[in-house]
């Protein structure tokens, strides 16, 4: 085996130049590849989190045309989780951008217990929901900023609103799936504490999430009605609802994927076509070489083996060159799209096995041609 190897190596040493565009394709594909891993996975913590107050069985109710209709508060948002069936509410405006005693500044937003609960969020130290009075959540970019760290559980944080200031114990550490398109650092809180600091809080949305088995329809009368007798009037506000927001950001996930895929494969595709004909060709160049390793006793099957050895090693090479790529290509279509990528060593194994399984199916016919070949055949006709 290891004089196959060696040889392998001669060979696309020697035949360097016409190796590089089948090695660039495979790279490229590979990279793609990467980036649909990356990017899918990102998109993915990205709805569970940031969009997982938009997902299905949810609604938005907000204000109608009417100016009797004002904007909702935390009473309003009690008096709708009471509701049977209701499984949360969350007011949308319930946040504002605070500064940090060391003039960070980090945008806080308040949500209710049982939004706490039912939310998706990747805490990466410490602990996560819920929130104890005086406590708050930070996310890696405010503590990176203000403590050049992750191990802040614990830690104080003050932070000022307006006149306002107030310090906070660290519960912990959350990933932001849409860092890449925030201002600022991003933090949470309960959401009574909110009010407490900015006084009373109005929000023209509503969010109000259902258990999977409700039906949201059922419930739209009474929280309908609910809102206009506490507000006194009548048809006051309406029900907008999100899950079509929620089906087209998906949609636009899938249609991203799907283009990468693509475009992912297309290269794949030619880097195999390149690595595979330059086999065929290298076989055609080098029958002399082969009738000399058949004349010495290199069996059929050996001479196959170098060919094919040839392919995987240009084949994983393509791979390892394109994972690099596939990171940097991960972070530009992330700013691009505003979704985070994420990574994870399953993704370089993948895209790794697809190079060597393509190296394989690559260099299968041609390494068939070479180990049929006799050897006074192709001393002959070099």
């Amino acid at each position: 085996m290891k004089f196959y190897l060696w040889t392998a190596k001669k060979f696309i040493w020697g035949n360097r130049g016409r190796a590089i565009i089948p090695l660039l394709g495979i790279a490229a594909g590979v990279s793609l590849v990467f980036v649909i891993l990356s990017i899918g996975e990102g998109g993915r913590r990205t709805v569970r989190t940031d969009l997982s107050l938009l997902g299905e069985n949810r609604i938005m109710v907000v204000p109608g045309s009417s100016r009797r209709a004002k904007a909702f508060d935390e009473r309003d948002a009690a008096r709708i989780e009471g509701i049977p069936g209701v499984e949360y509410v969350h007011l949308t405006e319930n946040r504002a951008v605070a500064t940090t005693s060391r003039g960070s500044q980090v945008e806080v937003t308040g949500y209710r217990g049982k939004a706490m609960n039912a939310m998706e969020i990747e805490v990466v130290k410490g602990s996560g929901f819920p929130l104890g009075r005086g406590e708050i959540l930070i996310d890696e970019r405010t503590a990176r900023e203000e403590y050049g760290s992750l191990d802040v559980a614990g830690r104080g944080l003050e932070i000022g609103m307006g006149s306002r200031k107030s310090e906070y114990k660290i519960s912990g550490v959350y990933r932001n799936g849409m860092d890449s398109m925030k201002i600022h650092g991003g933090a949470m809180v309960a959401g009574g504490e909110m009010e407490e600091i900015l006084g009373r809080i109005r929000s023209r949305e509503m969010i109000v999430s259902f258990y999977p088995e409700e039906k949201p329809e059922r419930s739209y009368p009474l929280i309908l009605s609910t809102l206009d007798r506490s507000h006194g009037g009548r048809n006051l506000y309406r029900i907008s609802e999100t899950n079509g927001r929620y089906q087209r950001i998906k949609k636009i996930m899938k249609i991203i994927n799907m283009s990468l895929g693509a475009m992912g494969t297309a290269a794949l595709l030619l880097g195999g076509a390149g690595a595979a004909n330059l086999m065929l060709l290298s076989i055609n160049e080098r029958r002399s070489h082969i009738g000399i390793l058949r004349a010495v006793g290199t069996p059929g099957a050996g001479v196959g083996k170098i060919f094919l050895i040839e392919t995987l090693i240009l084949t994983t090479a393509g791979g390892l060159l394109g994972i690099p790529g596939g990171f940097i290509a991960s972070e530009v279509v992330g700013r691009v799209t505003g979704v985070s990528p994420s990574y994870g060593l399953w993704q370089v194994g993948v895209t790794l096995l697809i190079a060597i399984a393509m190296g394989g199916v690559a260099g299968y016919c041609p390494a068939m041609k070479a180990a049929r070949m006799e050897p006074i055949e192709a001393i002959r006709d070099n």
